[in-house]
């Protein structure tokens, strides 16, 4: 079986603005497919040039992606959304300082209509432990095993189904 990455907790940082903790809140707190939705909704408010930024990053961090344009909002928003949820900050930390406060101050707003701002005056600014049924769901059918079993036999020189 592969070995399980450890993830670090996020040490709260004072350097955020308020609408990049929040968007940090409403990505570790909301339900998936509401930050999706979020997501996209930040996404497709921003230029292309951004949209393009956001997705080097997921291609760069990720390895995902490679055959989307800044005009798969969708996509985009979906992998970001994902890539968040299984590893706190494996976007946001790494997009350049204005387009995430762009991004960010966009879904925020989309954010706030649908609620999902709710408990954050109390939150303490820590990213919470990401739960394995959450990996799980993210693994879209993806057996581990299986591909360890193929890989495995293709380095003994024959093959494994």
């Amino acid at each position: 079986m592969w070995p399980q990455r450890h993830r670090r907790e996020r040490e709260v940082g004072t350097d955020e603005t308020a609408s990049v903790r929040e968007f940090r809140y409403q990505l570790r707190t909301a339900p998936v497919d509401a930050m999706r939705s979020v997501t996209r909704a930040g996404l497709a408010s921003l230029p292309a040039e951004d949209r393009q930024a956001v997705l080097a990053t997921i291609q760069t961090r990720l390895v995902s992606g490679a055959r989307l344009t800044a005009e798969h909002v969708d996509e985009i928003a979906r992998l970001a959304t994902m890539g968040e949820r299984r590893e706190a900050g494996a976007v946001i930390r790494h997009l350049p300082a204005d387009v995430l406060e762009r991004l960010a101050s966009a879904s925020v707003r989309a954010g706030r209509e649908e609620g999902l701002s709710q408990g954050y005056a109390d939150w303490d600014g820590a990213d919470p432990a990401v739960l394995e049924s959450e990996v799980e769901e993210f693994r879209s059918g993806f057996d581990s095993e299986r591909h360890y079993g193929i890989v495995k036999g293709r380095a003994e020189g024959g093959f494994s189904t």
